[in-house]
């Protein structure tokens, strides 16, 4: 015998299917290679244009005076900026957060060996290829004594602030050992000169991380972003006046007359040697 509550349910009109959740929105596609890389490429570009504008020197003053008196300096911020604003035209406002590239990076051994090329060279260092191919491998080893982490995983914030303590730590080491004792010298001035290409590998590698991947959705980003692209065009236009500039030097004809105008006789000398 049907009770009440049992008819009640059965005269019940039958419940509408539950309503399908909504497809999930695709993940945003990666931009074009000249749109992801523009605050990259830009400030190469730009420091380009400073270098052209700033190469006649002023009225009375040699080449060293005006490389002393800092006009890359004065022009990189106004520069940055103006790059800042027209890469931002271009740049995408929305890039996947886990499509990072590793092309430019020092986890890329293509990478590695080509900034390592230029290290020395920025001194004018004839190129040696024993004492690079040591530096290479010396490089990998310490990436592995200090527990580099591998791709994909939690980077640490800068890699150079590491590699700067090292160099600290180095130097220290090297004003408690005596050249008197030769064979821990040269150990010592080994480890010195490697963590120096270490650091040097560091900091390229921060540099173009941060404009690679840049953080442009705040004004604190957007402020780093911009000291960096000043920082990138300030020592790129300076090592463009050092090396293709033409006019007289202070001390002389030639590229290392023009390093010797802004480097003491002791950095001067390591340069030669390639000691760092």
């Amino acid at each position: 015998m049907d009770t009440p509550s049992s008819i009640a349910l059965q005269n019940e009109p039958p419940s509408a299917p539950a309503a399908e959740p909504p497809p999930a929105a695709a993940p945003a596609a990666e931009p074009p290679e000249w749109r992801a890389y523009v605050h990259l490429y830009l400030p190469l570009l730009t420091s380009v244009l400073v270098y052209l504008l700033i190469r006649p020197p002023p009225p009375g003053l040699e080449s060293g005076e005006r490389i002393a008196s800092a006009p890359p300096l004065l022009v990189s911020f106004p520069a940055a900026l103006v790059t800042h604003m027209a890469a931002s035209l271009v740049y995408p406002r929305e890039r996947p957060p886990d499509a990072a590239p590793q092309r430019f990076s020092r986890k890329s051994d293509t990478y590695r060996a080509a900034i390592l090329l230029t290290y020395g060279r920025l001194f004018g260092t004839p190129f040696r290829l024993a004492f690079y191919l040591v530096d290479l491998v010396s490089s990998y080893v310490l990436s592995a004594v200090m527990g580099e982490r591998p791709a994909g995983t939690r980077q640490r914030r800068s890699e150079f602030f590491v590699h700067l303590l090292l160099v600290a730590a180095g130097r220290v080491a090297t004003m408690f050992v005596s050249p008197a004792w030769p064979t821990v010298w040269n150990v010592v001035l080994g480890v010195d000169r490697t963590l120096w290409r270490a650091a040097y590998i560091a900091l390229v590698d921060d540099v173009v991380g941060v404009l690679t991947r840049p953080q442009v959705k705040s004004w604190k980003g957007r402020g780093v972003v911009v000291l960096v692209q000043a920082f990138t065009i300030m020592v790129c236009s300076t090592l463009l006046l050092l090396h293709l500039g033409d006019q007289p030097a202070v001390q002389g004809p030639g590229r290392e007359a023009r390093w010797s105008a802004l480097l003491s006789d002791e950095e001067m000398r390591v340069a030669r040697t390639g000691q760092f």
